[in-house]
């Protein structure tokens, strides 16, 4: 672990080592094309074409040259325009890496064990470009100076050992842009023969030289180029037209570099005004520098502008760019090449033309040498944690969401859910991943003054879905903080800042918003433009809406469907980026200006003409009251009065912040009820219940087994029953059958029961016969005498021989 300064100084010669590989990585410029087939040479779109500078030679035709075959200003199609981007001083990047070889201590291999058959770099630079219109004129803020041939001259001089030995570049380029406007605001009549003394050039107001600078009433357009560039140039031109420069102009100084330092000190004098509170009337410029981008124009006349360039003003430009960077020799950057563009001419000829730059440098090294300023200083969490080197990683502190599933469960508390939502169809929530880099980041950003957090997925994976929820969540956020305010201007708290547009002209003040209402601000940047601008097109669009949102979400919409070139539903995100992108923005977002073509359409759609930020804001605003303060004295003044306010009504933000605080109620219901389910489900997972659970899950163990057994006597229950049935079955059909034998049975018993009773009684009277005739048997009948015996007898007789069964003995 290293301390505080050596951390530091490490990484300042990261960022420095970063920001050289930078300098020294310029993108290519246009290559020329192959020769076109003669069957396919008729009129194209773009043309590219080298310009040779040949001493004593007649100059080559400009593409811009009203007489030029194919890229005039009247060749052009009806309501197209050629456009010029022109590449000076092109170098091959072969020559640059041998330059970088050549500052390499004696017997260094650049590139060990790599065949150098390999190592050759193919493509062109160069060491300046910019953008011209259609007649050879400069458009504004399209010049800009090779960074790469600026630090190839550093190689050299001081040396890439001298401390600080790629700083100064920004101040060059902007003095090169200054050098062009003064440039093209004056007139030289470049011509072998140096006019007769006394003659004096026209010069537009703001243009003239440094103090102490040479005057221009005498020496030609020699000291006039010299007074505007240097002696480099003045020798190029010479050259070109068969001269050679005298002593006086190749050792006359440098006005580019010194209006270069004045530069940097008006600047720096400027900035210490502003923040002190204290601009001046001329915004900081000392007289003789010239200023950022200065507009003249309405001091010179009317239709007054930048000249159209000449091909010995390229050549003066070139030669002088390569002379104060050192790199003539090295370089040796002489040819120019335009790449002529068909684009599109705007309808309304009042329409200023604007273009982007061409993509000459990289874009990170002025950021990369604020950021080593700032080192030791402060730099900010997410810069520290980008910043910070491996052995400084706590990696043991890191956790595997993967295995350690509880984490991701925790991260997604309804506590650390944000109170803000996409408003995207109810039925795809965020999958938990998502949710869980949601909650990551605003739990990580809390309380803190942000940070830095990586999100890796393939495409296709919802990273942009994602992305929507984090900016609603911060759009909720602010919101919350700005329903804490009474009315609209207290957001605007302490001193506004104050200072000078880009020219120096007009006063200008922004109002400080009030630090609470910062820190939301969302930029969307990536290497891909395609993959930003997918973005920032998306979350506007009507389409990114659930279907439930769609028809009551307002906001801006007709301004945000203009920015966008489609319906959208809220002014939310815009394309920026290039200035082209930024002036369109400006065009259409303040001003409401669109062009003819989509005028037109809004006309045809009978819609009304787009009201651009500035108007709607003017709308809310009530009108001044009358100069001086004057009461109404008149009825019809009172009336009028009374009536006065402003032209639309102005949204309450009582109403607003009400409804905003019933729905920010609503969601803390939500979550507290789901705060309760998740402490059931958190109580559920502690260690008792653990042992709990452990317990049931034994009982439940040994209820399946006596569940087994009883399911065997089920079974053997269940055979039984079948066997019981099927003789229930056989008993029942006997029970049948029976049933049906019972009458007759019952008949019969009763018919053998009457047959018994008979016989019982036959059987009673025969035992008492035979007990009778055994009794006659043992005792000798007593015979009764007279005629009562004699009947008596009779009768007897008579009734054994009518007893039934009974036969009469023989």
């Amino acid at each position: 672990m290293r301390n505080g300064h050596a951390q530091d100084r490490r990484r300042q010669a990261l960022l420095e080592c970063w920001r050289a590989i930078e300098l020294f990585s310029p993108p290519t410029i246009p290559a020329l094309p192959r020769r076109r087939p003669a069957a396919r040479s008729g009129p194209r779109d773009e043309y590219v074409s080298d310009l040779t500078p040949e001493p004593g030679r007649v100059p080559p035709l400009l593409p811009w040259a009203p007489d030029h075959p194919e890229t005039g200003a009247r060749r052009a199609p009806y309501g197209r325009m050629w456009r010029h981007e022109v590449y000076c001083g092109v170098f091959d990047l072969e020559l640059l890496r041998q330059a970088m070889i050549a500052v390499l201590p004696a017997g260094t291999d650049p590139d060990p064990g790599v065949p150098q058959s390999e190592l050759v770099l193919s493509g062109q630079s160069a060491m300046f470009a910019l953008v011209l219109d259609d007649e050879g004129r400069p458009l504004e803020d399209t010049s800009v100076i090779s960074a790469c041939a600026w630090a190839t001259g550093r190689l050299f001089d001081p040396g890439p050992s001298t401390p600080g030995w790629l700083d100064g570049f920004e101040e060059l380029d902007d003095a090169f842009g200054g050098a062009i406007d003064e440039l093209t605001a004056t007139a030289i009549p470049y011509d072998p023969t140096a006019p007769a003394a006394g003659t004096v050039y026209e010069r537009r107001p703001g243009s003239e030289g440094a103090a102490g600078a040479p005057g221009t009433a005498d020496g030609g357009w020699q000291r006039l180029l010299a007074e505007i560039l240097g002696g480099a140039a003045v020798g190029a031109v010479g050259a070109l037209f068969g001269e050679v420069a005298g002593a006086a102009l190749q050792g006359a100084a440098e006005p580019l570099v010194r209006r270069a330092a004045d530069w940097v000190a008006a600047r720096r004098a400027a900035e210490e005004q502003v923040e002190s509170g204290r601009p001046d009337s001329t915004g900081g410029v000392p007289e003789g520098a010239s200023t950022d981008g200065p507009d003249t124009s309405a001091e010179y006349g009317a239709g007054a502008g930048p000249r159209a360039l000449g091909f010995a003003d390229l050549v003066a430009l070139t030669a002088q760019i390569a002379d104060l960077c050192g790199v003539q020799d090295h370089l040796r950057p002489r040819v120019v090449r335009v790449r002529s563009r068909l684009v599109n001419r705007p309808r309304d000829p009042q329409t200023k033309i604007a273009a982007a730059a061409p993509f000459l440098n990289s874009l990170f090294p002025p950021d990369l040498a604020r950021v080593s300023a700032a080192v030791g200083k402060e730099i900010g969490p997410a810069l520290e944690a980008y910043l910070t080197e491996l052995d400084a990683v706590d990696v043991g502190a890191r956790t595997d969401v993967r295995g350690e599933r509880g984490v991701v469960l925790a991260g997604v508390a309804p506590d650390l859910v944000p109170a803000g939502r996409w408003p995207a169809p109810a039925r795809f929530p965020l999958a938990l991943s998502q949710q869980f880099a949601v909650d990551r980041m605003l739990a990580d950003r809390a309380g803190t003054e942000g940070g830095m957090f990586s999100v890796n997925g393939p495409p296709g994976t919802g990273k942009t879905t994602m992305l929507r929820d984090l900016v609603a969540a911060l759009v909720v956020e602010r919101a919350a903080v700005l329903a804490t305010f009474d009315r609209p201007s207290q957001v605007f708290s302490g001193p506004a800042w104050r200072g000078k547009d880009r020219q120096g002209r007009h006063a200008r003040f922004v109002s400080r918003l009030d630090p609470r209402l910062t820190g939301f601000e969302i930029v969307v940047t990536s290497s891909n433009n395609g993959a930003v601008e997918n973005i920032t097109a998306e979350l506007p669009g009507i389409g990114a809406l659930g279907e439930h949102w769609q028809a009551g979400t307002d906001h801006f919409s007709d301004l945000a469907s203009a920015l966008l070139g489609g319906p959208a539903w809220g002014l939310v995100a815009a394309v920026l980026g290039n200035k082209a992108n930024r002036k369109e923005f400006g065009d259409r977002f303040w001003w409401g200006r669109l062009p003819e073509k989509e005028t037109d359409a809004r006309k045809a759609a009978e819609l009304p003409p787009l009201r651009g930020m500035r108007e709607v804001l003017s709308d809310w605003i009530p009108p001044k009251p009358q100069p001086g303060g004057r009461a109404p004295v008149t009825p019809a003044d009172q009336v009028a009065a009374a009536a006065a306010g402003p032209a639309r009504p102005v949204p309450s933000w009582t109403d607003a912040v009400a409804a905003f605080r019933t729905a920010q109620a609503k969601v803390e219901r939500l979550r507290a009820e789901r705060a309760r389910l998740t402490g059931a489900l958190a109580a559920v997972e502690s260690p008792s219940a653990g042992q709990r659970i452990a317990d049931l899950e034994a009982a439940v163990s040994q209820a399946d087994q006596q569940i087994a057994a009883a399911a065997a006597v089920l079974d053997r229950a269940t055979a039984a029953t079948a066997c019981a049935r099927t003789a229930t079955a056989v008993a029942e059909a006997g029970h049948h059958t029976a049933s049906e034998h019972v009458p007759r049975t019952r008949q019969e018993l009763a018919t053998a029961r009457a047959d018994l009773s008979a016989a019982r009684e036959l059987a009673a009277h025969h035992r008492e016969y035979v007990t009778a005739l055994t009794a006659r048997h043992d005792t000798p009948p007593a015979v009764e005498r007279g005629l009562r015996g004699g009947l008596r007898r009779l009768l007897q007789s008579t009734a054994i021989r009518t007893a039934p069964g009974m036969c009469a003995r023989p």
